[in-house]
């Protein structure tokens, strides 16, 4: 049982070991992204996505020269609020964005939690067998005449 939840664990603390980098100029179908809009994006954008909004985390489903259409996830407004989506596809023109960044896992991150997550079962671990290795301090009872 410990083992399964050790390993549940590890996999929901290495889902947040993803960082996003800067887009190589080709995208790939099915690459995690985020996009960011400019001024004029938010402006054309606003009736689709909402208004204020800075930001698009997504799936591509098809990266085209001069758009991107994205099954979007989440959407970021210029406030920090964050809204769930649910992969509704979305097409952005590349002239209302000011950068794309694709989603990588994060090395130096995933090394971290995944060696303080080891130590944390390490030390549960310890903890458990050293409470349960204990003999009983009673002595034996006299076998009966």
């Amino acid at each position: 049982m410990l083992r399964r939840a050790t390993t549940s664990f590890l996999a929901l603390c290495l889902a947040g070991c993803y960082v996003y980098r800067p887009a190589a100029p080709q995208l790939r179908d099915g690459q995690e992204v985020q996009v960011f809009l400019n001024d004029r994006g938010r402006s054309e954008l606003g009736a689709t996505v909402g208004a204020g909004i800075r930001t698009l985390s997504g799936a591509v489903v098809q990266a085209g020269d001069s758009s991107i259409v994205l099954a979007v996830s989440r959407t970021r407004s210029i406030d920090g609020a964050e809204y769930e989506w649910t992969r509704e596809h979305v097409s952005v023109p590349r002239l209302l964005l000011d950068s794309v960044r694709v989603r990588r896992v994060s090395v130096p991150r995933t090394v971290i939690v995944t060696g303080a997550v080891v130590a944390a079962a390490a030390l549960v671990r310890t903890a458990f067998s050293a409470g349960s290795s204990g003999g009983s301090q009673r002595s034996p009872m006299p076998a009966p005449k």
